[in-house]
């Protein structure tokens, strides 16, 4: 259990070989280890062509709320951001960063909405954390009023959202998180629409 809250990395080395390298962005220092023009190369990935995608890699649940404070500070009124990955790869932690970005306080602090399913916090926007974890079809999604959420005034941040994919918006930045080891995370970013990638941009300026 310790391993899967934990932030956790496996052979970053030969990862590094294979890639092109970047210059990191400004207050994350050597987290950005590849930022490339991603070609489509399955069915899946045509649909994306032409889309940059970020590999970013951190090596604390700290620097991960550091990178999601920076992307927090960045998004605005009707964003959705679509977290994806495996039990323990740090999807809470890195919302906690996002909702810090958004002012969220301390006092209010993001943790997973376990049997809630959906948390609103106040901070600079209305912040929705949906946690689809316990979800185990789109019926519950439509029960809960997911639209009232993804297309609100506020911040919409969704957890386990390759359970409803389908559902999500045109415009959307996808996030997958991958557990490297106990500490470090390997976390893509697919922005979805111009105004992701812009944020997906001024991470790296």
């Amino acid at each position: 259990m310790r391993f899967a809250l934990n932030h956790m990395v496996q052979g970053f080395a030969g990862i590094r070989e294979s890639m092109n390298i970047r210059k990191p962005f400004a207050s994350l220092k050597n987290l950005v280890f590849r930022f490339a023009q991603n070609q489509a190369m399955s069915a899946d990935q045509n649909a994306d062509s032409g889309i940059q995608k970020m590999i970013v890699e951190t090596k604390s649940a700290k620097e991960t709320i550091r990178l999601g404070k920076k992307i927090g500070k960045l998004l605005r009124p009707g964003n959705v951001v679509a977290l994806i990955g495996k039990l323990g790869s740090g999807k809470t932690t890195l919302t906690q960063g996002l909702a810090k970005g958004l002012g969220v306080k301390n006092k209010n602090y993001v943790t997973s909405p376990s049997f809630t399913l959906i948390k609103e916090h106040k901070g600079r926007l209305p912040v929705y954390h949906i946690d689809l974890y316990r979800i185990d079809n789109l019926k519950e999604v439509y029960d809960l009023g997911y639209e009232e959420y993804l297309y609100g005034e506020g911040v919409t941040i969704v957890e386990w959202a390759e359970k409803v994919r389908r559902l999500l918006p045109e415009e959307v930045l996808i996030i997958n998180l991958e557990i490297i080891d106990e500490h470090r995370r390997r976390i893509e970013f697919i922005p979805k629409g111009k105004h992701y990638q812009n944020i997906v941009d001024k991470l790296i300026s």
